[in-house]
């Protein structure tokens, strides 16, 4: 197999598919969105960022793990978002199922362990959906982990921001770290917030107890980001990618030893 297309199953034939599936601990199955990030961040931030973070993954695990990373999930649930241009949206049944039959093909040729790693918050509750389906009828481990919730200690202690949410100072950074070239520095603003009490990221606030409205984006924010992306620093973005692809190998680590 060739070194360059180790853990890229797109990438593999299928005699190199099948050894590969045989042997690896996990195969990550990276999933986005394609929704408006304002006008500095590209659609396809959250599937960018997230296949970013996947191949970290991989590169700090080589020397301890045996990861795949299966093909892109590029799109979502963003119904929140489709006020604004470029945006597509599943529904949830059409998300589901799609979820559904990918981890039910990778199980099929023998995956033990699938991570499915999100990138954006509103695939939350139907990834959840999802694996619990899934690992009724699987002979597989499901794990849903949401790579950009590893760091919200850290975004308290050194954000500058009031608060923050979407295409924010967090978000900003963490491109300017990962995708630089998709960043538009020079159309980077601070958005009107029409209600920043619902933005539900104030400093230090425990997302487990928030209120969860229902909400639109173009019901409190001009541009389309929720916080303050003019604060965002490629440091800051380095930081918290970082400390989120160590913390994520540690669980992933120790939920192989309890499994076996």
């Amino acid at each position: 197999m060739r070194g360059d297309y180790m853990f890229e199953l797109e990438r593999m034939t299928w005699q190199e598919a099948d050894e590969a599936m045989k042997s690896a601990d996990y195969v990550i199955v990276p999933v986005g969105s394609h929704e408006q990030h304002s006008h500095h961040l590209e659609l396809q931030n959250d599937i960018g960022l997230t296949y970013e973070v996947a191949k970290k993954i991989v590169e700090k695990a080589k020397s301890s793990l045996r990861i795949l990373v299966a093909p892109r999930v590029p799109y979502g649930l963003s119904e929140h978002h489709m006020h604004f241009p470029g945006t597509i949206t599943l529904s949830p049944e059409t998300f589901i199922g799609l979820i559904n039959d990918i981890c039910s093909s990778l199980a099929r040729h023998g995956a033990r362990n699938i991570v499915l790693l999100n990138g954006h918050g509103g695939n939350d509750h139907a990834l959840w959906v999802a694996a619990t389906e899934l690992q009724r009828k699987l002979s597989c481990n499901i794990l849903v982990i949401d790579w950009w919730r590893f760091t919200r200690d850290l975004e308290a202690k050194e954000a500058r921001s009031e608060f923050w949410g979407h295409a924010c100072e967090i978000e900003t950074s963490m491109a300017m770290y990962l995708l630089p070239e998709t960043v538009r520095t020079d159309r980077i603003t601070r958005p009107f917030v029409r209600t920043p009490e619902i933005s539900l990221k104030p400093k230090g606030y425990d997302e487990r107890i928030q209120p969860n409205p229902t909400k639109y984006f173009e019901d409190y924010t001009n541009t389309g980001s929720v916080g303050d992306p003019t604060k965002a620093s490629k440091e800051l973005g380095e930081r918290l990618i970082e400390t989120s692809v160590d913390r994520i190998l540690y669980v992933l680590s120790k939920f192989l030893e309890k499994s076996k």
